[in-house]
């Protein structure tokens, strides 16, 4: 099972102007790195819906919890859904992939640390290539743990994480984000009871 959420935020308002949160029953088992082939059928279904439901408004920007370019095949899940309805997507992921000699040690914990002061704060993700492969982005004043963007499709890194670092966005972000786990854990809860 797996619990799938799509808002669309109004970008003057900033208020949802359209929510879907629907449960799936995933048939492929998880396979690391492999994301997308599992979920992206089910994302896309809620952008249908949505275009069905609200014809008046289609979202100038996706973001995917997961990653984008900042994957081992430089195609992760926000990359995946961005080419298969062609509208830009940002990936945002809450663990760091493991690219390019880009490991989440001690180095990158003082960087965490010594760069990511307060709320919006961020610093380029260098690979040993030289690749810049996302960003590490502070999303709140209270979290300790960044979050990573990278491209997904059709946008470059510098507007995905000006997207990301909008205020708005990364409040509203980490409170769906747990509000979608208190609500996978009780309906989880709820149909393990029956």
């Amino acid at each position: 099972m797996c619990m799938l959420k799509c808002d669309y935020l109004s970008q003057k308002t900033t208020k949802i102007v359209y929510e879907d949160l629907r449960m799936v029953h995933l048939t492929l088992p998880y396979v690391p790195e492999y994301l997308a082939f599992r979920e992206v059928k089910f994302l896309v279904e809620l952008i249908s819906t949505m275009k069905k439901q609200k014809p008046n408004i289609f979202p100038q920007a996706i973001l995917v919890d997961g990653n984008g370019m900042l994957h081992p095949r430089d195609f992760g899940i926000a990359c995946h859904l961005g080419v298969v309805t062609d509208i830009p997507t940002v990936g945002v992921a809450k663990k760091l992939f493991h690219v390019d000699g880009i490991e989440h040690n001690s180095q990158h914990a003082d960087q965490i640390r010594n760069e990511l002061k307060v709320s919006g704060d961020s610093f380029p993700l260098q690979g040993s290539s030289g690749k810049i492969w996302g960003k590490a982005l502070r999303s709140t004043q209270e979290s300790v743990n960044p979050i990573y963007v990278s491209i997904g499709h059709k946008i470059g890194l510098e507007t995905a994480a000006d997207i990301k670092s909008r205020e708005y966005l990364r409040q509203h972000y980490a409170e769906q984000l747990k509000s979608c786990s208190c609500r996978i854990k009780t309906n989880v809860s709820s149909q393990n009871a029956e």
